[in-house]
């Protein structure tokens, strides 16, 4: 079973998806370079905090 980064990728690829979007508070659990050795460009957002009224 694969795990963490590998499981992305891999679903990546099955799908035929070559680009990744998280949110940035993930960032530090990914290697940007291990999924671009794989053909996949990760990309993170960062919204903006905001409150209703």
């Amino acid at each position: 079973m694969l795990k963490n980064q590998d499981r992305i990728i891999e679903i990546c690829k099955t799908s035929g998806r070559t680009n990744y979007i998280n949110q940035i508070g993930e960032a530090e659990l990914y290697d940007k370079e291990g999924f671009l050795k794989k053909g996949i460009k990760l990309k993170f957002i960062e919204t903006e905090s905001f409150e209703y009224d």
